[in-house]
């Protein structure tokens, strides 16, 4: 038999391995690099020129590495519950969102390109990844703008010519989003997307928009997501555009210009491919790594899989050895045969298997994570005959019928909300409309829809929930909308860090605090303490203890203040009961639990708008800034300080510092 001919490669298949594990080791190697590693404690060396050819005879080519947002373990998390939320939306669902986002365009765009050595498949590797942060800078300046759109048209886009705070993006939201979205959403079935900035999470912020909460909705945003925004696809576009002008813009007058001529010029179906390629791309969320995918749980699979297949999915994607495979496959109808069909706007996501939702005469639980209106299914049992048969027949109830229908859908909803925001009414009409739409939606004779085909019977539902809370007083009142619930949150969240922290303290009087806390003691007496103590701030300023059967009329009016306190009956660790007195009068009380009283104590300053005690100032901001995240950037209720409180920006500073050293 003939030998082949020609010089024997100099790399052999166990060279191949050893060079695969430099790969593995630095993505990031150059030719130079990797020969001469590769050389280290080899017999016989290897130039560049072999070095190149031998990565090419095993599938690695030089290439940018992908560009991801650098994202930690607890927004993985709070992204994957975004998608589960999510994950039954459809295209109609996503064309009801407006979508908006500041972007900043650089007069002169410079970029570090870096390159990795991978295989064809390793495109989404951890090693083949370069995470990203949002960062404004290059030379020359830029301009900064802020725009919004949705599937029906694109909304306005607004140059930002100073820094962006909250007072700058309220006119930006009563000027900008407010008309487009009643305009667009006259049905009040939008949503308003917008991301976590600070500005954007600011007081007069959230009240605005829970002022106009009967309008539209803001769709809850999970952090560290700008890939989810198709609004930052459409500025890349701009961006290309920018790059591919025959005369580049010499200053930020020209280049504000070009933008505002590019974003105007853009095509109706350039911006509605984004929104349906939001709901393409895994239904929500994109896994960009191998870590997500730990984030996985069996519940999260049990919808689509069978347990023993689940079993198997959870240990593989433990060993790392699961890759997902999605699909588009589109509503089966049990009329017709299966068959194989092409995507469209109407088609249905849903991962390989999924098992088909029960029928409409069954009820079904939620799937943890998910709010209840997401997964809501009617039980047409309790459902009069009369009403099914029509449902059956797609004929129209009468209205004594549809009135029925609406007081038992009304009663199934209020099983799991006292009271449903228009907004949960609305996703629960929205999908019974959808499954039922000649009988329950807004269609007229010829087949013309009103809106979303959804709003009279939404306003019934509504009504119907608003007439039933008419003399319930507790079920109107939002959960967390009140003060003692976010103060109790708080101090069960951050109170430990406190107590920790104080421990490390070299205060005696702090020392003698803990000393007397024990499982018995209560937690928001004690923190309260050792914070004035911190502040070294004197008790009587604040707080008066007394004997614990005292009662209103025990006490004289010359030994109360004339500002608010709060009267503690027996011991401060362990009182068993509170007052609050005003202008030296009690005016509340006596009341068993103490963190109550913490809270009306705290009111009393805001519903009266009282300035706080000099004494007790510092105390009481730290209370406002910490537990109740009340944060103006200047000025307290206090005289004493023009701008926040020096004593207590550093204690809020020592214990972010004291919680990231732990």
């Amino acid at each position: 038999m003939r030998q082949s001919c020609g010089q024997k490669c100099l790399v052999d298949a166990r060279g191949q391995r050893r060079m695969g594990r430099l790969i593995q080791a630095d993505r990031r190697a150059t030719l130079p690099e990797i020969s001469t590693r590769y050389n280290r404690g080899m017999q016989q060396s290897i130039c560049e020129a072999t070095t190149r050819t031998t990565l090419r005879r095993m599938g690695y080519n030089s290439r940018r590495p992908h560009r991801v947002p650098l994202i930690s373990t607890i927004n993985r998390k709070k992204r994957l519950q975004f998608a589960r939320a999510h994950q039954n939306w459809t295209v109609e669902d996503w064309k009801n969102v407006a979508w908006s986002d500041e972007s900043r365009f650089l007069l002169r765009h410079s970029d570090g390109r870096v390159r990795i050595w991978r295989k064809q498949n390793e495109n989404m590797d951890p090693s083949c990844l370069v995470t990203t942060v949002q960062a404004a800078g290059g030379g020359g300046g830029g301009v900064m703008v802020w725009g919004m759109f949705s599937w029906h048209t694109l909304g306005p886009l607004v140059p930002i010519g100073h820094r962006l705070n909250a007072t700058a993006y309220l006119s930006i939201v009563s000027d900008h989003v407010h008309p487009f979205m009643a305009t667009m959403y006259p049905s009040s079935d939008g949503y308003f997307q917008q991301d976590n900035a600070p500005c954007h999470k600011a007081r007069i912020i959230s009240n605005w928009f829970l002022e106009h909460n009967n309008e539209f909705t803001v769709l809850k945003w999970p952090p560290q997501s700008p890939d989810l925004n198709p609004i930052e696809h459409l500025c890349d576009v701009v961006e290309r555009e920018l790059r591919a002008l025959d005369v580049h813009p010499t200053n930020l007058h020209q280049l504000q210009d070009a933008i505002l001529s590019i974003w105007a010029n853009i095509s109706k179906e350039c911006f509605q491919h984004l929104v349906i390629y939001i709901y393409i791309n895994n239904g929500v969320v994109q896994v960009y790594v191998n870590v997500d995918l730990t984030l996985v749980e069996e519940r999260d699979l049990v919808k689509y899989l069978k347990p023993i297949q689940s079993r198997k999915l959870m240990k593989g994607i433990k060993e790392g050895l699961v890759t997902l495979n999605m699909e588009l496959v589109s509503a089966p109808d049990p009329s017709a045969p299966s068959s194989p069909t092409p995507w469209s706007p109407n088609t249905t996501f849903q991962p390989p298997n999924q098992l088909l939702p029960s029928p409409p005469s069954t009820s079904s639980a939620s799937q943890p994570g998910v709010p209840w209106h997401v997964d809501f299914r009617l039980n047409w049992d309790q459902v009069s005959s009369a009403i099914r048969l029509r449902v059956e027949k797609e004929e129209r109830p009468l209205p004594d019928e549809r009135k029925a229908f609406v007081v038992v859908l009304v009663d199934q909803m209020m099983q799991h909300d006292r009271n449903p925001t228009r907004a949960m009414c609305h996703s629960v009409v929205r999908n019974i409309v959808r499954s039922n739409p000649k009988s329950f939606g807004d269609i007229g004779k010829h087949g013309v829809t009103a809106g979303d085909g959804c709003h009279s019977l939404l306003q019934q539902v509504k009504t119907r929930v608003e007439n039933k809370n008419r003399n319930n007083t507790l079920a109107q009142r939002r959960r967390e909308r009140r003060p003692c619930t976010k103060l109790q949150e708080a101090i069960s969240r951050r109170g430990q860090t406190i107590l920790d922290y104080c421990a490390t303290l070299d205060n005696p009087k702090i020392r003698d605090v803990l000393a007397c806390y024990d499982p018995d003691s209560d937690k928001a007496a004690c923190i309260l303490l050792l914070l004035m103590l911190y502040f070294k701030e004197p008790k009587e300023s604040l707080m008066l203890e007394v004997d614990p059967c005292a009662t209103a009329v025990d006490f004289n009016t010359a030994e109360l203040p004339s500002t608010p306190c709060l009267i503690i009956q027996g011991d401060m660790m362990k009182p068993s009961g509170w007052l609050i007195s005003i202008e030296g009068h009690v005016v509340m009380g006596p009341h068993p639990f103490f963190l109550h009283g913490v809270a009306a104590f705290f009111s009393r300053y805001y519903v009266f708008n009282l300035e706080y005690p000099a004494a007790g100032s510092s105390t009481l901001e730290f209370i406002q800034r910490c537990f109740l995240g009340i944060n103006p950037e200047r000025g307290s209720k206090t005289k004493k300080w023009t701008t926040m409180n020096p004593h207590v920006s550093t204690l809020l500073r020592k214990l972010i510092d004291f919680e990231w050293a732990s």
